[in-house]
């Protein structure tokens, strides 16, 4: 193998978009612009939609603060995005809500 071949495999991620790799037919999803309203610095998101965009966004700005109001249902996120590849491009901007699933787990306890 080359040094300039890379092998690919489900424990890969791609260096430019972080997206796991599971062929070398990968390819980067469109990369975007992104901050919440009252924020001022933009962040590099990479997604096939604007919509896909604020929401990545949004998970990933609630892991950092570890708050989950959002996810939560209590919270909601506005965020602005932008598309990187037009400028210049005007703002989108989304109202970001979640909701926390439920997950059960059963344990044996006794055999009857």
């Amino acid at each position: 193998m080359s040094d300039q071949e890379q092998p690919y495999g489900l424990n890969d991620r791609c260096e430019t978009c972080g997206e796991w790799i599971y062929s070398k037919h990968h390819r980067c999803p469109p990369r975007w612009e992104v901050r919440a309203e009252d924020e001022t610095e933009w962040r590099v998101v990479w997604a096939q939609t604007a919509e896909e965009a604020a929401e990545k966004f949004t998970e990933e700005y609630e892991n950092n603060y570890a708050d989950y109001s959002i996810a939560g249902g209590r919270s909601r996120l506005n965020v602005l995005v932008l598309d990187s590849s037009k400028p210049p491009a005007t703002p989108i901007k989304f109202k970001v809500t979640g909701e926390t699933l439920p997950h059960y787990t059963a344990e044996v306890v006794e055999i009857t």
